[in-house]
Formats: C-alpha cells, sequence, structure tokens
C-alpha cells in the first residue's frame, strides 16, 4: 500500500506538476564547483519509511542520504537523495542508468528544492542560489510540496472512486456458474426436454393443463369413401393434471417419469353431454448428455422414452358414449434437442420420432356392426424451434414453434376387412414465461395457439417444479 502511494505521488508529480512551480534552469557550474543537482526518490511522509528506504539502497551499493523540507503548513517531507552531480546532464544520465537498474520513481532536482526540475531549459542560465535566500527557498519549497499535496489528495480521491466502481462490476457481473443457472432456468421453461438434472438431485413437477376446442367432429371407422378415419378421443374441454419425476443419475444422465390424471368434458348438445376422468397414459424417459457444452457449438442432449397405456383406450369404448383419456397402445420414441446462447437470447430446437406397436383384440364394434380385431398405428415424426430471452434473474420469455406430421394408421377387422387412414398434421405456436419464486420454486407459464383443425383451439398450461440435494 505504501509503495502504490509512491507510486500516487510520482504520478501526480509528473501529470499536474505546474513549469511555474519547478526551477527550469539548468546550473551548469564552473569546474571545482559544489554539487547543484541531486537524482531524488519521491519524498516520504514518514521518516521510517525513508530510513528504510535509504537502508535498502544501501545494502544495493548506493550512498544514499535524506534531505528534510517543510510545506507551507510546517508539514515535514523526507527525500530519498541517491547521489549529488555537478550539471543537470550528468544527473539525467545517471537518473536514467538508476531507473532502468532499480526501476523506481525517482527524478532530478536541485539540491535547494526537493521538487522535479522541468525538462524545458531556459534560454540563460540562472546563476545558483545564494545562501541567504535559503528562506525564500524553503517558503517556495513548502508552497510547491503544498500544491503536490492536495493534488495527490485529489488523485487518491479518483482512485478510491474507480475502485469502488470496480468493485461493484465484480458484484454486477454475472459469474460462470450464474450464467449457466440462468441458461438453464430458461431452457426449462421452455420444456422440460431441453435441461438436465444434477447427479443426485431428486425434482417433482406439477402441471395443469385446459385444451378447449370449439368443434367435437367425430369420425370412426364406419366412415369409409376415401376420408380420413380417426378414433374419436377428444372433448370440447380437457382438463390434464400431471405430475412429473426426474432424478439424476450423473451430471449427464437422467431418469424421468410421467403420470397424468385427465378430465374431459364433451357438450354435443343441449341434452348430449359426457365426461369422463381417469388414468392417462404413463411414461418412462431418459435424457442423456454426451458432450459438454462449448462456447462455439451448441448443447446437445439425447432423449429415449416409451409410453404404457394406462389410460382408458379409445378401441375398448363406446365411441357414440364414452371418451378416452390415452391411446390405447405402447410407444417408444427417441429424438435430440439443441440450445445455444446467442447473447441476449437463447436458441432452442428439437427433433422426435415416436413409433407406436399394435394392439390386438380390442373387440371394439363399430356402427356398421364389424368388429375392431387389430390396429396398427402410424409413425410420427416432430420438430420444434424458438427462443428465450431472460429480462432478470427472476422473469423469462419464450416463444416456439411444434411441428408434427403423423403418418397413416392401419384397421384390421376380424371378417378380414381392413382400413387404412390418411396422414395428418398437427402445428402449434406458443407463448411461454419462467417466473423464478426462489433458488427451489419456480412457476412456468404457456399458452398454446393450435393452427390445425387437429389441434385445440388453444391450451393454457401451468407447470411448478422443486428440486432437491440428496447428497454428495
Amino acid at each position: 500500500m505504501r509503495f502504490a502511494l509512491f507510486v500516487v505521488l510520482f504520478v501526480a508529480t509528473m501529470i499536474f506538476y505546474s513549469p511555474a512551480l519547478a526551477e527550469q534552469t539548468e546550473f551548469d557550474p564552473s569546474a571545482g564547483a559544489a554539487p547543484a543537482y541531486s537524482v531524488q526518490l519521491v519524498p516520504f511522509a514518514s521518516p521510517t519509511e525513508a530510513d528504510l528506504k535509504c537502508a535498502n539502497l544501501e545494502q544495493k551499493g548506493y550512498r544514499p542520504y535524506l534531505h528534510k523540507g517543510y510545506d507551507s503548513h510546517g508539514v515535514p517531507w523526507y527525500a530519498v537523495r541517491v547521489a549529488d552531480y555537478a550539471t543537470a546532464a550528468q544527473a539525467r544520465q545517471a537518473l536514467s542508468e538508476f531507473k532502468r537498474t532499480e526501476n523506481l520513481p525517482a527524478f532530478v532536482t536541485r539540491q535547494e528544492s526537493i521538487v522535479p526540475l522541468s525538462d524545458v531549459p531556459r534560454s540563460a542560465a540562472a546563476p545558483p542560489i545564494e545562501a541567504n535566500t535559503s528562506a525564500n527557498v524553503s517558503s517556495v519549497a513548502g508552497s510547491e510540496l503544498d500544491v503536490l499535496k492536495q493534488q495527490i489528495l485529489a488523485l487518491q480521491k479518483k482512485m478510491e472512486d474507480l475502485e469502488k466502481e470496480s468493485e461493484a462490476r465484480k458484484i454486477l457481473k454475472i459469474s460462470e456458474e450464474e450464467q449457466s443457472e440462468k441458461e438453464t432456468e430458461v431452457l426449462t421453461a421452455a420444456g422440460q426436454e431441453y435441461s438436465l438434472i444434477p447427479s443426485n438431485t431428486l425434482g417433482f413437477e406439477y402441471g395443469l393443463e385446459y385444451s378447449y376446442f370449439s368443434a367435437d367432429v367425430l369420425l370412426d371407422l364406419r366412415n369409409s369413401g376415401g376420408n380420413r378415419l380417426a378414433v374419436e378421443r377428444r372433448g370440447n374441454h380437457i382438463f390434464a393434471n400431471t405430475l412429473f419425476a426426474e432424478y439424476g443419475l450423473l451430471n449427464n444422465l437422467s431418469l424421468n417419469g410421467t403420470l397424468p390424471f385427465i378430465y374431459k368434458y364433451d357438450k354435443r348438445s343441449v341434452d348430449d353431454d359426457r365426461d369422463v376422468t381417469d388414468l392417462g397414459d404413463m411414461s418412462l424417459g431418459l435424457q442423456y448428455q454426451p458432450f459438454k457444452a462449448a462456447a462455439a457449438w451448441p448443447t446437445v442432449i439425447f432423449l429415449l422414452n416409451g409410453s404404457f397405456p394406462t389410460g382408458r383406450s379409445p378401441y375398448k369404448i363406446d365411441p357414440e358414449q364414452e371418451l378416452a383419456t390415452g391411446n390405447g397402445y405402447y410407444a417408444m420414441g427417441g429424438g435430440l434437442t439443441l440450445s445455444k446462447t446467442v447473447d441476449p437470447v437463447v436458441l432452442f430446437g428439437s427433433l422426435n420420432y415416436t413409433h407406436g406397436f399394435k394392439t390386438s383384440s380390442p373387440n371394439q364394434r363399430q356402427a356398421d356392426g364389424r368388429i375392431l380385431d387389430e390396429v396398427e398405428p402410424g409413425d410420427s415424426m416432430g420438430l420444434s424451434m424458438g427462443m428465450a430471452f431472460a429480462f432478470s434473474h427472476k422473469v423469462s420469455l419464450n416463444l416456439s414453434y411444434n411441428y408434427t406430421y403423423h403418418l397413416e394408421s392401419r384397421y384390421l377387422f376380424q371378417d378380414g376387412g381392413d382400413v387404412e387412414s390418411n396422414s395428418w398434421v398437427t402445428s402449434s405456436f406458443n407463448i411461454g414465461a419462467g417466473l423464478r419464486l426462489s433458488p427451489r420454486f419456480s412457476v412456468y407459464l404457456r399458452t398454446e395457439i393450435g393452427l390445425t383443425s387437429d389441434d385445440p383451439d388453444f391450451s393454457f398450461s401451468v407447470r411448478i417444479p422443486v428440486r432437491f440435494a440428496l447428497g454428495d
């Protein structure tokens, strides 16, 4: 800290020193004259520090001595003189060599002064100051030191302000860990598939989703005139309560499962309505990140999941009187997600493929009397893309688009006949937001707008996750 003060004093002297305060005339004494110039270190306020510096220089082979002076307030200053010289040129040459060797703040001064000698010589050399003017010299030196002292204090204040500003910047600067947490929070708000849970951490999430269909078109297998065939499985109003759990097996591998509870209400006319409350289709999944995220490449997470027909199957109900809460068959899917921070937004996207396994012996009687014997559901391929933006550490917004193409399904009957449906498309636009209530709790909101007749007109969902670290 003391050395920093020496440097500050030297810088202040170089920056703020006014030629009007210093002696600008180089003294060129005649041969045999007494030394008139000295190589001097920046003055010390403490004699102890000056003595220590003298001792240090003596150990290096120099012969320093102390020169004491007073400012206008009577405050003493202690200057360490390295050596004295007859001419300013000799002193400057010695100063250059001293700085190159010791790398210490020093300057050339006159014998009777402790301030730097000006680098701008006058046209005529001034005679050396006589001994009887020593009182005036002390007064001038004191005045010069007083000005320097004020300038040093001002410079110190500026340095303190800069230090405070630097500390404030450090506080405001987001660390690498905080940036990673922020990105994870933003991506989790966009979708569970875009982030991984840490190792040995257990997470739970409750989700509530409401979907609304403005019309409920009932299509079943009796329509065989070339129109698309599908099993009716939708109501005008659908409430889905979902319990989601995940566990971090490793930092780059996690296991998850979903258990939905479905309520459907379908009002077809004033006196004709129906509803159902039952389990939906359960699912299990794995998420794996093979490579550590790098600045130049997007983060890649591979997905593997399977669903089980735990919900009410559309092939084992009376389609005229009942509603389904599941797909009615086993399915397995895989895909990958990509995410990349492009400040100030996070870009994300996904690709997925799902294969449905055929289901047999549903024994569902159709309106034309035929009995459904087997269903071969069509596969589906989907993609999504979007971006997310964090307004602050607690609020984020995300926008995304989803597209899924469904291949043809095949229906086989006990009488040997079969029917193949047309392919179809679902597509939607999503707007979501994330609210971080605490380091452990967050709330994610999402609105989905359907873009085809096979999508709900709109849906709204709320997700509330919570995580627990289970230890090392």
